[in-house]
């Protein structure tokens, strides 16, 4: 049911894959503890987006105007990121033999590299069939209003999880060097507090939403959106969820314990579609909801049995 002009729109917004190189700078940022880069960028980003927006709304902008923002907005948010790579491997001095090193015995110098690269990224696609095409199933399997009220749901949601994102990019290299070096107690304890802060967080959010959400969609979307209301309440049950996993994520990353992940992630996607394919043409858009709820149960259970069962190795 895609128009043509919005399939064009989709090609031109392609534009933005080549420069999907944010892996290599954001490692290198968080190796060397630039936190604060990573930081700024992403605000630079985001104000960039903001100030462009306003820009088009005051001179009445289209669909299309606002896709080249919108796209613009990602390249150049991406190529800072690796700028700010690049400034900091010159500050390291290695950033000469950068383009030259060789690839030949990498995986002798750092054992598991593939296994563990193949493990993570086949983890987060199988995620993303969840993560990103939850939408068209929802104006798929019930109709087009279902997905448009989804829509915003869910992108508020997706403002709580930024939390998580943050915070696995700081707590990753932490808990990472913290079992390298054996000290297994501050891996722990790291573990708990931020899984601790990570709940009181979404509890205070599913709390702040269910008193406040149909004001605010009111505001900012219109009346015609108020609809969407129990939906952001359920879907911030399943962000909270989300956030307590990408705790232990990361726990089981740096344990060495990718292929639990990925296990997890495979029967919590398995869940989602299931749930998502028997839901949502019954109660519509909420179908959709209860099986992020779904999916979030299965793989915070699993990953945190996964958890209590890895040993300590022997020091």
């Amino acid at each position: 049911g895609i128009s043509g002009d919005g399939a064009d729109l989709a090609i031109l917004y392609c534009t933005v894959l080549p420069f999907q190189v944010s892996g290599m700078p954001t490692a290198v940022l968080r190796l060397y503890g630039r936190f604060m880069a990573i930081a700024y960028g992403q605000v630079a980003t985001s104000v960039l987006r903001v100030v462009l927006c306003a820009i088009g709304v005051a001179t009445g902008a289209g669909l299309f105007e606002f896709t080249l923002i919108w796209m613009s907005a990602q390249i150049i948010g991406t190529l800072s990121l690796v700028l700010f790579s690049l400034v900091e491997l010159r500050r390291q001095g290695v950033l000469s033999g950068l383009m030259s090193a060789p690839l030949r015995g990498i995986t002798k110098r750092f054992p598991g590299l593939w296994k563990f690269a193949i493990s993570a990224n086949l983890s987060l696609t199988i995620r993303s069939s969840a993560n990103e095409l939850d939408t068209l199933l929802v104006g798929y399997l019930a109709d087009p209003t279902s997905a448009g009220l989804y829509h915003i749901a869910k992108r508020i949601g997706r403002i709580a999880q930024q939390a998580g994102v943050q915070v696995q990019a700081v707590l990753y290299p932490e808990l990472a060097r913290a079992w390298a070096t054996k000290a297994f107690s501050a891996f722990h304890r790291a573990v708990a507090q931020m899984q601790g802060l990570l709940l009181g967080f979404g509890l205070l959010l599913i709390g702040g939403l269910y008193l406040l959400i149909g004001p605010l969609l009111t505001w900012a979307a219109g009346p015609d959106f108020a609809a969407a209301g129990p939906l952001v309440i359920v879907q911030s049950v399943a962000v909270t969820m989300t956030l307590c996993g990408a705790v232990i994520r990361s726990a089981l990353l740096a344990m060495g314990r990718e292929n639990e992940i990925l296990r997890s992630v495979t029967i919590a996607a398995i869940g989602f579609h299931a749930t998502a394919f028997a839901l949502i043409p019954v109660i519509g858009a909420m179908g959709a909801n209860v099986a992020h709820i779904v999916m979030a149960s299965i793989w915070l259970s699993t990953m945190m049995l996964s958890y209590r069962r890895t040993p300590a190795p022997e020091t």
